[in-house]
């Protein structure tokens, strides 16, 4: 399998909506009152994020806890160090696959025990997906962390205190942002042509709807005579009475021959600067008179078809 996304893509920073022009498919992403600008009681789920513990005098939001004054979250569980305070969201309409980072403020209250590792903690569907020592006491810092999406949706847990310690933190201005700005979600597979029959490549993406007016396809064959991983090893192909569509998510090469069975891919580029390799897709043609199907058409086809013509089959 080819590389899928380019790692180096500039990261575009979105109001948290990506739409797919390729597909028609939308996926929304979203982090309701990111900023805390609204209320949101603690032992509930009020927009968008559930803020809970298992003591009494857990996470508490407040206006005057925030970094601009607008509201925050303390995370705070009064030295009971077994009980992890968080907060969490669910993040709905993720791509599966795709890179998300997560940005946020926090502010280390206080830390009245001895540990202090790893005591703000992040989670992803349970997972830690970053870890903090306790530093900065008294100071907004910012924290930022990525994570692949492992499904459509996913719980987002924000916990203090974690890992034995009673280390304190006020949380404010959680933001989302997608790291790749595209992502393949349909690649182009081999295909078994008979004679005479075109070759159809079909690919998929997922592009940024902020920052790209449309997604932009380049179908390109392996240069059969190039060094792999050669600047000339890939060429891009053009539209003409062999190639039809090499602008589109949709390949069709007309009267294929095995000569030309080199490998085929797709590049997707978009206005973010970022692009997507698919995957190498082939043809194979099928030859009835290759009836040993060893790639050549002589006389051990004849031989083979009287064996099994003498066994019965």
């Amino acid at each position: 399998m080819g590389q899928i996304i380019d790692m180096a893509a500039r990261t575009c920073v979105i109001a948290l909506m990506f739409a797919s022009v390729a597909s028609g498919q939308l996926c929304l992403t979203s982090i309701t009152n990111g900023d805390f600008s609204q209320s949101v009681a603690a032992g509930t789920t009020q927009n968008g994020w559930s803020i809970s513990g298992t003591c009494a005098d857990g996470p508490v939001y407040s206006t005057s806890q925030g970094r601009d004054d607008t509201g925050g979250v303390r995370l705070n569980c009064v030295g009971r160090m077994g009980d992890d305070p968080c907060m969490s969201t669910e993040i709905t309409g993720l791509c599966i696959g795709a890179r998300y980072t997560i940005s946020l403020f926090a502010k280390l209250s206080s830390c009245s025990s001895v540990a202090t590792e790893n005591a703000l903690i992040a989670k992803v569907d349970g997972q830690t997906v970053y870890s903090q020592d306790a530093t900065n006491q008294g100071v907004w810092t910012q924290h930022q962390f990525s994570f692949q999406a492992p499904s459509n949706n996913a719980v987002l847990a924000i916990c203090s205190e974690a890992s034995g310690t009673d280390c304190d933190y006020y949380i404010d201005n959680v933001a989302i942002a997608l790291t790749e700005a595209v992502v393949i979600t349909q690649q182009p597979q081999n295909v078994i042509l008979n004679t005479g029959q075109d070759a159809t490549f079909i690919v998929q993406a997922i592009g940024l709807a902020s920052c790209s007016s449309g997604l932009r396809f380049q179908w390109q064959r392996r240069d059969p005579n190039a060094t792999s991983g050669s600047i000339g090893e890939w060429i891009n192909l053009v539209d003409s009475a062999r190639y039809l569509y090499t602008n589109t998510n949709a390949l069709v090469i007309r009267n294929p021959n095995v000569n030309l069975a080199t490998g085929f891919r797709c590049v997707v580029s978009s206005d973010c600067g970022a692009s997507a390799f698919s995957q190498t897709a082939n043809f194979d043609i099928n030859c009835p008179a290759d009836f040993n199907a060893d790639g050549s058409v002589d006389g051990d086809d004849v031989i083979q078809f009287f064996a099994n013509w003498d066994g019965g089959c």
